[in-house]
């Protein structure tokens, strides 16, 4: 039992999906909701019409039987007024949204410890609606935008939240020193976690997906797993492809923009080059079960981010415990978080790239290493990550 994370009600708002490729906030909640009560805010969703209707109350009627040990309960918004086209109403519907859910979950969690769970700074507007809870910043990522205005926006909704939150962990040292930076706050470093028991479950590919991948021949095949966006460096990885026909070269992830990087139209019809050269695969869509065999066919894999974007200098890649685990050689952009990792090949130039890529080609892993690999994933899975949690809040937010 844990000494703070238990017997709470913790509630987390957030935008992101539960099939988002990074599915942290769903991870978090389903390892919370076995010694707490857990509801998770869904702000992108937004319900509507008499469907809708019946639907959300449904949903507000089920907190009654919500107990420990239940699966997380999702609540998403109402639309109450009609023309969301216009932003004023868009605007004053979702406050209305929030003060009502909030004041909805504080009578069926009164006889509970209250916790705000935050992820995003641009959740921070929630916090007033919580004005009795106790709130903790998750920060996981350095959010940012390629936008001027959106990033100052963010910035700012950072530094409010930094302000309010009773409790902040970092994701990395290059993080801590930022949030030290903004508010003179000193915080702990907290990895995220390791979804071991989702990455170990297996499904069949399709034949269709089979047929495609033995394509390879027996060639040797550098892997990439994740977000296929600008947070790649295209210049680089388009050079080794090129330069390299002999191999071959899988991207697994879906295609999209990351806000939290530099867009340009260029940089998209560069990526789409780099998808159709001869010796590349693009797998679009996966389902989680099926990354492990697919991992397995690889023979080197990669973190290829560009380290000219600030999220990408901050950030701590969890597919590398993926990697870690599969026991693989792993050739990544040196990236401040891995850097420690004196078993990752770090490449920065395209020369480096390649040559890292030829080494791991050349020398498999020993036992050693793939021993260390998996003790490495298995010393961050997501039960390792919130009993870290558990301990600093133990500290710093005293159950009374």
């Amino acid at each position: 039992m844990r000494r703070f994370l238990s017997h709470k009600a913790i509630c987390i708002p957030t935008y992101d999906r539960p099939d988002s490729i990074c599915d942290f906030v769903y991870q978090t909640a389903n390892e919370l909701a076995a010694q707490n009560v857990v509801i998770i805010l869904a702000l992108g969703e937004n319900w509507r019409g008499r469907s809708g209707w019946h639907r959300w109350r449904r949903t507000i009627s089920s907190l009654s039987v919500l107990k420990e040990g239940n699966a997380p309960q999702q609540l998403a918004l109402f639309q109450f007024l009609p023309l969301q086209r216009f932003s004023w109403l868009k605007t004053l519907n979702i406050t209305l949204n929030y003060f009502i859910l909030a004041r909805i979950i504080e009578h069926h969690t009164r006889n509970k410890e209250r916790l705000l769970w935050i992820f995003h700074p641009r959740e921070q507007s929630l916090v007033s609606f919580f004005s009795n809870w106790k709130v903790y910043f998750d920060c996981v990522d350095w959010h940012s935008s390629y936008d001027t205005e959106k990033r100052d926006e963010i910035d700012r909704e950072r530094r409010e939240l930094l302000k309010m939150a009773n409790a902040v962990t970092s994701i990395t040292t290059a993080v801590q020193d930022r949030i030290l930076a903004t508010s003179q706050r000193r915080v702990p470093i907290v990895p995220q976690g390791f979804d071991l028991e989702g990455f170990l479950r297996r499904e069949q590919l399709s034949p269709e997906l089979e047929k495609q991948l033995e394509k390879t021949k027996g060639r040797p095949v550098i892997g990439f797993f994740g977000g296929v966006n600008q947070r790649l460096d295209i210049s680089l990885l388009t050079a080794v492809i090129e330069r390299h026909p002999e191999w071959d070269f899988w991207f697994v992830g879906s295609r999209g923009q990351d806000e939290n990087v530099g867009f340009s139209e260029k940089k998209e019809l560069d990526l789409e080059k780099l998808l159709s050269q001869p010796n590349v695969i693009w797998i679009s869509s996966l389902r989680r079960a099926q990354l492990l065999p697919i991992m397995k066919k690889c023979d080197v894999l990669t973190i290829p981010y560009d380290l000219q974007w600030e999220f990408n200098q901050c950030c701590f890649p969890m597919k590398v415990m993926e990697y870690f685990y599969v026991g693989k050689p792993i050739v990544s952009t040196p990236l401040p978080s891995l850097t420690p990792y004196t078993d990752i090949l770090f490449g920065q130039t395209v020369s480096e790239f390649e040559k890292m890529i030829s080494q791991a080609l050349k020398q498999a892993p020993s036992k050693r290493k793939l021993e260390k690999g998996k003790k490495i994933a298995l010393a961050q899975t997501w039960k390792r990550k919130i009993d870290s949690v558990d301990v600093y809040l133990d500290k710093v937010l005293p159950s009374p």
